[in-house]
């Protein structure tokens, strides 16, 4: 069957911060990557994001705020142009262009592409908008602590262990 995202040259994984939750993480960790090679705390450059999955760092005297993410620009799984672990990627991708209660986001997906993921629908995951919602309790716990940098993904991945 014909995907979109074939007709794209996955300008979504190339130039774009791919912000992801700890479920999505502890996925792809449990599918034998290790977490350090293609997770990473992003500094908080964009102008569009959602406020309730800011992770705040108290390295310093000022707060100092982060996404977790993916190693992007391209994304760390890119190869050849494709997903290498679409199997298993995070739900944001999978859900892409639509966010996790299935409404289009943004124009960044090209024309027909995104026409097409219109007509045929996108993978959202049941399971998508309660590990958002889970996910932002988990953050919101991990800034009332203001915990350091170094500490921050133990925790996230540990916490989405116990399914928080």
């Amino acid at each position: 069957m014909l995907s979109p995202c074939m007709l794209c040259g996955a300008e979504c994984c190339k130039n774009h911060l791919i912000a992801v939750t700890a479920f999505d993480v502890l996925r792809i960790v449990e599918d034998g990557y290790r977490a350090s090679d293609f997770a990473v705390l992003a500094p908080l450059k964009i102008l569009n994001y959602d406020n309730d999955m800011v992770l705040e760092m108290h390295d310093s005297q000022c707060a100092e705020d982060y996404l977790l993410a993916l190693k992007s620009h391209p994304c760390y799984f890119l190869e050849w142009g494709r997903c290498s672990i679409h199997r298993i990627a995070p739900s944001v991708c999978k859900a892409y262009p639509k966010n996790a209660q299935g409404k289009m986001m943004g124009k960044l997906c090209p024309g027909i592409p995104r026409i097409m993921h219109s007509v045929l629908g996108t993978h959202i995951r049941p399971e998508y908008a309660k590990e958002i919602e889970a996910y932002r309790l988990i953050v919101k716990e991990w800034n009332r602590k203001k915990g350091k940098k170094k500490d921050c993904l133990p925790f996230l991945l540990e916490m989405a262990k116990k399914g928080f």
